[in-house]
């Protein structure tokens, strides 16, 4: 098991996400690859908004409702979005609740519904973030992230 592996516990607290960014960059200021599994509604929201601010031609969000609901991730989507003038495109499910969202969205890329979207990832042209959505883990999700070219390339 890896050094972060000893760190996670998913029934407490800690601030993996900081642990994980001085993991990923090796003395020599090179990137290395990476692939992680991250805990906690705090590290999910840093690490959406890193991963989207870090885009450089290309960012696909698949969300069933926990990106829309985030009123901060709109804000660092459209930023980047508009900033960079990256490629944006986003799938989830259109509902009453979320509509404003997505014309909010429509101004800066292209929005597609699909009903009953059981899933929930972002796509850069580097990176690759997923968690899981079940209703039981809202409190402690789980994060998947990975900067590993092979992994990335396949989730576009």
């Amino acid at each position: 098991m890896n050094q972060v592996g000893h760190l996670i516990d998913k029934n407490h607290k800690c601030d993996l996400l900081y642990y994980y960014v001085n993991l990923s960059i090796a003395p020599d200021n090179t990137v290395t690859t990476r692939t992680e599994v991250l805990y906690g509604a705090e590290n999910a929201i840093e690490l959406f908004s890193r991963v989207v601010s870090g885009a450089n031609t290309m960012i696909d969000v698949c969300d069933d409702y926990i990106i829309s609901a985030n009123p901060s991730s709109h804000e660092v989507i459209k930023k980047r979005v508009l900033n960079t003038k990256v490629k944006f495109r986003y799938i989830t499910e259109i509902r009453k609740d979320n509509i404003l969202y997505c014309k909010e969205l429509i101004k800066v890329g292209q929005v597609r519904h699909l009903e009953g979207i059981r899933t929930n990832f972002v796509v850069t042209d580097s990176e690759y973030t997923s968690s899981a959505i079940m209703q039981q883990i809202h409190a402690h999700p789980e994060i998947v992230y990975s900067n590993v070219r092979s992994i990335v390339e396949q989730q576009r």
